[in-house]
């Protein structure tokens, strides 16, 4: 059976306010190969941030944009990361795929509507810096118009005086923002700022503009003059993301027309090894604005917690020498760690025996699930996130859990054989209960009246002995490849001799047939047999027609016939084990069918 699958393990695009294609659009293609598919967000679950925005079809797994969001854009929401989950209701098999969604939206600046300039003021004078609110992350495109007055840095958005005019003019100039990548026709963002000049008024600025310090050292000093300003009228703020990576003092007065102000790194890996904090300059009556720039080297450096592998995968018996078992390494690189289980959400099958650590991330096994298993239970898959409580960093891992639960056998407790039977005759064939997914090794005292296949389980006479007599035989089953010591299954059997019968029996013992032939019609020698029943046993059974009986002859013959009807769960070649059950005979026909539609 194919899985069902996902073209890509990762869809990306970019969502702009005035796409050039109309909403809804298509994030992703479809899942393959899913039959009878449901398909849900795996993580994170809804509601989360712009979840009104975006949905998931339930039989195909797209991810669909409806609309751009409405809501106010802050740091962390510009992107949206979704996983996708798909699975198979007639198979079980699943699929996965993520979706990265960058929300591009206008930028919004908050910033004086209007600003005082001394026509003293020079050529070149910072008056503000254009940074956008809510830590945009995009890169932006600035313009000013007219250019006569005042310039702007087209990638910084720091705006300079070009010319002073007249004490008491006005001059209106609007600036305009884009995204660099953004696609055309997308709306600019314009600002627009009113430029008001006075008389005899020297603003204050930093006597230079650029300098460089180290992360660790006391910080560097920046010196301002301050021309008609007083100290008090003064505030120096850090701008855009690197606020959080600097501390920046100064005294609140000053007699000697200068000020010393400080800017040291703090104690913080979020701005990297090397990173420029920008301080601006601003007085109370918005007439003096200045900006410096400090380049800061050596500083430390966030390293994302991480597990050792991306996989870990352990195979748990029901006799394991000491339970807890631990499954997993514990996360690395994660200070104050915070770890969960991302999917799936408990409860699962057999949560109740596995705990996760909260600190570590370790995924642990208390003891072997009493919870009985089924079809697709035997593996649990767990996917663990760790965060750093401190960096907001995650790492992941996925641990795969293979229970190995000893195989249950329903067979009857005694069967009758005839003490004419012949040497080799197929009495039973011991086959596990619930889909038992493991390779099994079947044994039995060599004594024994019968042998059994080690590989197959099936079991026939070794020597008939006299009617009346009783014989108990114990087979004994591991799974191949488990550990020494683990517990054996045993399988009770009491054979019972009687006298002068001849059992029915198969007229062969094996066959081969393509899956797309008529079907299967076997010849049964009755012998003292009157009736008979028949069934086919094991997993095979839910893709074979029920056998039924066509034709009994006087000569003491009877056909059986049944043909494969093909579900996908058996495979493009499977075989099937057709048993006869009649008061005293028991007999096998192995069928191998070929050719078949997976």
């Amino acid at each position: 059976v194919l899985p069902p699958q996902f073209a890509l393990d990762l869809y990306e695009t970019a969502i702009y306010p005035a796409q050039s294609e109309p909403f809804p659009l298509a994030i992703n293609s479809a899942v393959e190969r899913c039959d009878n598919c449901f398909c849900s967000f795996e993580h994170p679950i809804p509601p989360f941030i712009h979840s009104a925005n975006i949905q998931v079809d339930n039989n195909t797994g797209v991810v669909t944009v409806n609309q751009f969001p409405t809501t106010e854009f802050t740091s962390g929401t510009y992107i949206t990361r979704v996983r996708v989950y798909c699975q198979s209701q007639s198979s079980l098999a699943e699929a996965r795929t993520t979706v990265l969604i960058h929300w591009h939206p206008a930028p919004q600046f908050t910033q004086p509507e209007e600003i005082t300039v001394s026509d003293l003021t020079a050529k070149g004078a910072v008056l503000l810096v254009l940074r956008p609110n809510g830590d945009y992350p995009y890169s932006l495109q600035y313009s000013a118009e007219p250019t006569d007055v005042v310039k702007v840095n087209s990638t910084t958005g720091v705006v300079q005086l070009e010319n002073a005019r007249n004490a008491g003019t006005e001059h209106l100039v609007t600036f305009k923002v884009k995204q660099l990548e953004s696609p055309n026709g997308t709306i600019d963002v314009e600002i627009k700022l009113l430029v008001r000049f006075i008389a005899g008024f020297v603003p204050a600025r930093f006597q230079s503009s650029t300098a460089t310090g180290e992360c660790g050292n006391p910080g560097v000093s920046a010196l301002v003059e301050l021309g008609g300003e007083v100290a008090g009228d003064l505030s120096f703020d850090v701008l855009g993301d690197e606020k959080e990576c600097v501390n920046v003092t100064w005294p609140a007065t000053s007699s000697s027309g200068t000020l010393t102000v400080t800017v040291a790194a703090a104690l913080t890996a979020r701005c990297g090894e090397t990173f420029t904090a920008a301080v601006l300059l601003s007085s109370t009556g918005n007439q003096s604005r200045d900006v410096f720039n400090v380049v800061f080297t050596g500083c430390l450096v966030i390293i994302p917690p991480r597990f050792a592998k991306s996989l870990y995968e352990e195979s748990v018996y029901p006799t394991e020498s000491s339970f807890p078992v631990s499954v997993n390494e514990a996360i690395e690189d994660c200070t104050d760690c915070e770890c969960s289980l991302e999917s799936p959400t408990p409860p699962y099958p057999h949560s109740a025996s596995v705990e996760i650590n909260p600190d570590t991330g370790i995924v642990t096994v208390n003891q072997f699930p009493a919870d009985g298993f089924a079809w697709g239970s035997y593996t649990s898959r767990l996917r663990v996130v760790c965060q750093s409580k401190s960096t907001n960093a995650e790492g992941r891992t996925t641990v795969l859990i293979h229970w190995r639960p000893l195989p249950e056998f329903s067979q009857p407790e005694e069967i009758t054989v005839s003490d004419n039977a012949p040497k080799d005759k197929v009495l039973m064939v011991l086959r596990p209960n619930n889909n038992y997914p493991y390779e099994l090794q079947y044994t039995v005292d060599p004594n024994s009246v019968v042998k059994v296949d080690p590989d197959t389980g099936t079991v026939t006479l070794e020597k008939a002995f006299n009617a009346s007599t009783e014989h108990n035989v114990t087979f004994r089953v591991t799974q191949r490849n488990s550990p020494v010591g683990t517990t054996v299954a045993e399988v009770p059997l009491r054979i019972r001799f009687t006298a002068s019968f001849i059992p029915a029996t198969f007229s062969q013992s094996e066959m081969t047939v393509a899956c797309g032939d008529p079907g299967v019609t076997a010849l049964v020698n009755l012998g003292s047999e009157v009736v008979l029943s028949y069934r086919i046993i094991g997993d095979e059974e839910d893709c074979i027609e029920p056998p039924t009986v066509t034709t009994t002859s006087p000569e003491g013959t009877q056909t059986v016939s049944f043909a494969a009807i093909q579900p996908a769960q058996c495979g493009e070649t499977f075989t099937a084990a057709l048993v006869l059950t009649g008061s005293q005979s028991r007999d096998v026909l192995t069928v191998v069918f070929t050719d078949c539609s997976p």
